[in-house]
């Protein structure tokens, strides 16, 4: 209950940070372009957005069940927004060094 509470209260602080997504624009896409899936790659949800592209909303009846995923698809959305900070990429050096040869194998 305390985990809920305090999700709820971060996202509550992000709403107006740049990026977040709307429940209002999900449903709009999902009305009008939810056979296609438009509504899912608007939520970050590729592989479905791909499926739903693939077979018009799992023949229809997907659609249909998303009109109640909707919510929870835009919300899981924002907390991962939320909480991998701004979407901006990282650069990760990697510095591999080749193991030092064994100087006494070398001499003999």
């Amino acid at each position: 209950m305390r985990l809920r509470r305090h999700l709820t209260e971060l996202l509550l602080d992000l709403d107006l940070r740049e990026g977040m997504k709307s429940k209002g624009v999900a449903y709009v896409l999902w009305f009008f372009l939810g056979l296609i899936g438009i509504h899912r790659f608007y939520c970050e949800k590729y592989i479905s957005g791909v499926i739903w592209l693939l077979t018009f909303g799992l023949f229809g009846v997907g659609w249909l069940i998303d009109v109640l995923l909707v919510p929870g698809m835009v919300d899981q959305a924002n907390l991962k927004l939320a909480l991998l900070g701004t979407r901006q990429s990282q650069n990760v050096i990697v510095n591999i060094q080749h193991p030092v040869q064994d100087r006494q194998r070398d001499s003999v």
